[in-house]
């Protein structure tokens, strides 16, 4: 979605909560940072849970707490969830409390 916005040479205001164990496996680093330099208005907070880093990533999974401290306006926004199932269903259930508008993808080959 972030290429096509990007090859349409649109800028959107966008939030990308990225979650991953630890540095090595974050899939599409490169692409995604060269995104961020080409559409205005997207940001990514990278999350790992298995991991403390250098950078200025969260440490941990995505809560409650870490949606209302990234997503301020998290009720004006539609939230777009994609992942294995297990991450699926514990974004569904927290977007869920906080009566986010939401979309869900599963892909069951993680």
């Amino acid at each position: 979605m972030l290429e096509d916005l990007e090859n349409k040479k649109e800028d959107k205001d966008i939030i990308l909560l990225y979650s991953n164990r630890d540095l090595e496996r974050i899939v599409f680093k490169k692409e995604l940072e060269r995104i961020t330099k080409t559409i205005t208005g997207l940001k990514i907070v990278h999350f790992l849970s298995r991991e403390e880093s250098e950078h200025s990533y969260e440490k941990g999974r995505i809560t409650k707490e870490m949606i209302v401290k990234h997503v301020p306006d998290m009720n004006e926004r539609v939230f777009y969830v994609v992942g294995p199932p297990a991450f699926v269903d514990t974004m569904k259930v927290i977007l869920e409390e906080i009566n986010a508008n939401v979309i869900i993808e599963n892909f069951s080959g993680y």
